[in-house]
């Protein structure tokens, strides 16, 4: 991948503005048996601050990109660098897994069986160990106001997955690409049975549901497209997005979290 600068700089591309911080840590997992790795960012003037920060738990797409995805594809700290100097987001910490069960990323999944392995252990480890630590160690908000989860490919599945099965932990979330693993013909009802049972409460305790797909994926774009159907068609408030001119690329998923994060943690 490469830029062609133009005359006015992209929101991904850095400026002379205040930087945050990209940490890499690790914490123990009793959930899985293991040391496991995570990219954490903090906003500019967190270090000299004695606030305390909503938190992003940003979700990487499937592969060897490891837990650097989202600052080396994603720009993730650029992109929140720029947006806070300029006042469009609230300054926020972004923490960045691995969304693998185990300490490593592998390829040698069978084709489909990457997805279900993952939601369920991953789902466990997030909860019983890698929120505690968060908010054990940084200066985390510690309700679901102040938590969001959102994640591109594999990881938007996750997110969604995760998110809408527990609206009591996240009020924001979002899926970029995010159910392309699934089957052409999914069972919504069983994979979404929590909140297709209870649209009432995600409605209450849901701030936004947002998730986006580019034009091009064809695939992607039609299941995307059919959960918001399966979304309306129960009640469920949300905002499906496709975007023009897009694969199923870095590219999408940078502009996706532009747009996602300025959603995140309004009054």
């Amino acid at each position: 991948m490469f830029v062609v600068p133009a005359g006015t700089p992209q929101f991904y591309e850095p400026r002379r503005v205040p930087h945050g911080t990209v940490h890499r840590t690790s914490y123990e997992s009793r959930t899985l048996g293991a040391e496991m790795s995570i990219s954490v960012y903090t906003p500019p003037g967190y270090e000299t601050s004695t606030a305390r920060y909503p938190v992003l738990y940003l979700l990487r797409p499937g592969g060897r990109s490891g837990v650097t995805y989202w600052t080396r594809f994603g720009l993730l700290d650029v992109i929140l660098d720029n947006l806070i100097t300029d006042q469009k987001v609230r300054p926020m910490v972004v923490v960045m897994p691995s969304g693998y069960p185990q300490p490593s990323d592998r390829d040698d999944f069978a084709e489909q069986s990457e997805y279900v392995e993952n939601n369920e252990r991953f789902a466990e480890d997030l909860f019983n160990d890698l929120i505690p630590f968060i908010e054990r160690t940084y200066r985390a908000v510690t309700d679901a106001d102040g938590r969001a989860i959102a994640g591109a490919s594999m990881g938007g599945l996750q997110a969604l997955s995760i998110g809408l099965a527990n609206p009591d932990r996240f009020h924001w979330i979002g899926g970029f690409s995010g159910l392309g693993a699934l089957s052409r013909n999914p069972d919504w009802e069983t994979r979404f049975a929590k909140p297709f049972k209870e649209p009432q409460a995600v409605n209450r305790s849901v701030r936004v549901l947002w998730f986006a797909a580019g034009d091009q994926e064809t695939g992607v774009r039609a299941r995307n497209a059919e959960f918001s159907r399966m979304l309306d068609q129960h009640g469920i408030r949300h905002t499906f997005r496709a975007v023009t001119g897009w694969n199923h690329q870095p590219g999408l998923w940078r502009q996706n979290l532009h747009d996602f994060v300025q959603l995140l943690f309004r009054e």
